[in-house]
């Protein structure tokens, strides 16, 4: 719903610190493009096609290891 009505989601508005960007793929603005391409899928081995990416400055999330 939140969507439909251009807003974003609420975990990414309720974000203080600005830790979370909500990114429209059908329609990027040049700054959401940089995201785009730096972003990786977290624990992309595991076969699930996760849709949330992630972009980090300390983490590389495509190195993470499924949870056993």
């Amino acid at each position: 719903n939140r969507l439909a009505r251009a807003s974003p989601p609420a975990c990414v508005e309720a974000c203080g610190i600005g830790a979370m960007t909500w990114v429209d793929f059908d329609a990027p603005t040049p700054e959401a493009e940089k995201l785009i391409a730096a972003a990786k899928p977290m624990n992309a081995a595991a076969g699930t096609e996760p849709k949330i990416r992630y972009v980090g400055r300390h983490l590389d999330a495509a190195t993470m290891s499924p949870r056993v």
